[in-house]
């Protein structure tokens, strides 16, 4: 039998969570689970959410107290995530910080950022990804307080392990879900290809966990997608 997925808890040690599925595999419906239940546990001080969202899909699942910024045009997310990079590299440690204080992590203050991407196949495009200047700063998100969850389709999934920023956070310990999909994709994290489930079925893939059958909650009124 699945169990039933809840991922938020981890997100203190599993900075960076990944969902592939096919079209109405549940997406974007997992991203919503995630987003109430990462609401529901820490209040507006404490967590701020940067949702990318080009279908804008995500447009109402955010209470306005928790929302950091909302980005639904790939075309539009340049400053965006400038900001976020200016955000990261200020929050980086400097010299001067001392063993104690990078223990505690308490060298800077403010909220846990979580950058939520949905269609992230639609960001990154051949024409460039507008996340790439991210890159290089994924290795501290841990110390610099920013999670990111990224939801993309297993449709060339595989070729997409080769981009930069995604191949960055696979190296960086990654955990996350496979939905339903085209077997013929490969592996496209750790050791799981996609296969054909019901909506909101897959797999979940933890590195401390191993990988387990779970089963998505439905948010009421919603369509799996």
């Amino acid at each position: 039998m699945p169990t039933l997925l809840r991922a938020a808890d981890d997100f203190d040690q599993a900075l960076f969570f990944l969902v592939f599925g096919e079209s109405e595999s549940g997406k974007s419906n997992l991203l919503r689970l995630l987003i109430k239940q990462l609401t529901d546990l820490h209040d507006g001080d404490s967590c701020k959410l940067f949702v990318i969202d080009n279908r804008r899909s995500l447009l109402d699942a955010t209470p306005a107290t928790h929302l950091a910024e909302y980005v639904p045009m790939s075309n539009a997310m340049d400053h965006h995530v400038e900001a976020l990079a200016d955000l990261m590299r200020r929050r980086t440690p400097s010299p001067d910080v001392t063993a104690e204080q990078l223990r505690a992590r308490n060298w800077w203050s403010g909220p846990t950022i979580y950058v939520i991407v949905d269609d992230y196949d639609l960001v990154s495009t051949s024409g460039g990804n507008p996340l790439a200047p991210l890159t290089e700063l994924l290795p501290f998100a841990r110390d610099v307080g920013i999670r990111f969850i990224v939801a993309r389709n297993t449709a060339g999934a595989g070729r997409s392990s080769y981009e930069p920023f995604m191949q960055r956070i696979k190296e960086l310990g990654a955990q996350g879900v496979v939905l339903s999909g085209d077997p013929n994709e490969g592996d496209i994290l750790g050791n799981v290809r996609p296969s054909r489930m019901p909506a909101g079925r897959g797999i979940f893939v933890s590195r401390r966990r191993g990988n387990l059958l779970v089963q998505t909650g439905l948010m009421g009124g919603e369509s799996q997608s």
